[in-house]
Formats: structure tokens, C-alpha cells, sequence
């Protein structure tokens, strides 16, 4: 299993972990593949006038 899910499931159980948001210089400026959440959740609709692009989950932890 992947995606956001996972990330709650890992910072619900206490894990000494914390979320960074991602940054729109870390990403090209493209504002509408970061979450609510402050991760990077693309979809093959993004950038659809080039062709798209794969769907992709990322989330920036901080150990503690």
C-alpha cells in the first residue's frame, strides 16, 4: 500500500516523524500538486496541454 493513507496511519501511531510541507520552488511552482496536507499528489491530468504526467505520492517527513 502507498499514498496518504499510509502517512496518517505512520504519524498516527506516534511515530517520532513530523510532516514538511512541500515547497513550490521544490516543485517548478506547480501549486495544484501540493495536497491540503502539504504533500506533492500529482495526476496524469496535471500538465495535460504537454502530454501529462504519471501519478505520483510524496510526503516530506522530519525525523525528530
Amino acid at each position: 500500500e502507498e499514498g496518504p493513507d499510509r502517512i496518517t496511519v505512520l504519524l498516527d501511531t506516534g511515530a517520532p516523524v513530523t510532516r514538511v510541507d512541500a515547497q513550490l520552488d521544490d516543485i517548478g511552482g506547480l501549486k495544484e500538486v501540493i495536497s491540503a496536507d502539504g504533500d506533492l499528489h500529482c495526476l496524469p491530468c496535471h500538465l495535460g496541454d504537454f502530454g501529462g504526467m504519471d501519478g505520483i505520492y510524496a510526503a516530506r517527513l522530519k525525523r525528530n
